[in-house]
């Protein structure tokens, strides 16, 4: 476990937020391919987008660690973790809304 401001953090949920962030930031990169391929325009190299990604999952992991969507309690039911994940996303998407 790692101590982290009076906290202590299993290995294993430290694992499941890093790849959380990962694939959200892959997630930003296919999406905006997609939508640079649909209006037939030059995407651009991902260094020039990658501080936009980074805030995009750093913003919907933010959301996700607060409502409790690692959570133990939460992760044992699948209807429990699909409704704080549900809120999670409502959550980031207006915390996105305010930083944009």
């Amino acid at each position: 476990m790692i101590r982290f401001f009076k906290h202590y953090i299993p290995h294993a949920v430290l694992v499941l937020g890093i790849a959380d962030v990962i694939l959200l930031m892959c997630a930003g990169e296919l999406a905006w391919q997609a939508r640079a391929a649909q209006i037939g325009s030059y995407a651009g190299p991902f260094s020039g987008r990658f501080l936009q990604l980074f805030l995009f999952a750093v913003t919907i992991e933010a959301a996700i660690i607060a409502v409790g969507g690692y959570a133990p309690e939460s992760l044992r039911s699948v209807r429990y973790a699909t409704a704080r994940l549900l809120v999670a996303i409502s959550l980031g998407v207006i915390g996105l809304s305010v930083l944009n």
